[in-house]
């Protein structure tokens, strides 16, 4: 079988001298492994929040497939890469993905959070402060609600107010979201208490934009 869609890097590792294992998070398929052929010295390595368009193929469905990448686009990481709280918010938001997100399954809506994210990133050194923080952290708070969704733990009270967001500007915004980041740690505790890597990442940038928060 053999299918094509636009997708957002997720992660990527070696596999050998000339191939790369890739993950992609898809726009009508969900997340997507697959084999990569050519090292990451000839191809270059695929940073977390690279947009592509691939072609993914394999004999069966269920094997791991491969990948064949038709276009790509970089600029929008690239930018974030000098911004330390955007590249912190981009990798925690594709580990977070990568770790949690059943592979194969159809998924737009966190496709569309993981993408607007990505963009805020790249925009953030063009922005104040406190717009900068805002976006990030309201950008975060919406993918992982769309994943937790996703996951079967909606939250309807968390949606609405992240909907409304957008419609305030004072720092008390920032202040809840911090909050409502911090009371969930219970429910990642509770349902994934193996996956310290992922605890750790995610308390580390609630942390990290937590003190740029108190700044403001």
């Amino acid at each position: 079988m053999r299918w094509k869609d636009g997708g957002i890097v997720i992660g990527s590792k070696n596999f050998g001298e000339n191939k790369q294992i890739v993950s992609i998070l898809t726009k009508d398929h969900g997340l997507y492994s697959g084999m990569l052929h050519g090292s990451a010295r000839k191809i270059g390595h695929f940073f977390c929040g690279t947009f592509v368009f691939a072609a993914w193929s394999a004999r069966l469905e269920e094997q791991l497939g491969v990948w064949t990448i038709d276009g790509l686009d970089n600029t929008h990481i690239v930018r974030a890469l000098d911004h330390r709280l955007s590249l912190q918010t981009v990798t925690t938001s594709c580990f977070l993905v990568k770790e949690l997100l059943p592979e194969r399954n159809q998924c737009e809506s966190v496709f569309v959070c993981l993408s607007r994210l990505v963009i805020y990133a790249s925009n953030a050194t063009a922005m104040n402060r406190n717009e900068a923080v805002k976006r990030l952290i309201i950008g975060y708070a919406r993918l992982e609600n769309s994943i937790l969704y996703e996951l079967g733990y909606p939250n309807p009270a968390v949606t609405k107010f992240l909907l409304e967001c957008d419609a305030h500007s004072n720092p008390n915004v920032i202040k809840s979201t911090l909050l409502l980041l911090n009371k969930t740690n219970s429910l990642f505790e509770r349902h994934w208490p193996n996956k310290f890597s992922l605890q750790n990442a995610r308390k580390s940038f609630i942390e990290t934009i937590g003190k740029e928060a108190a700044k403001i």
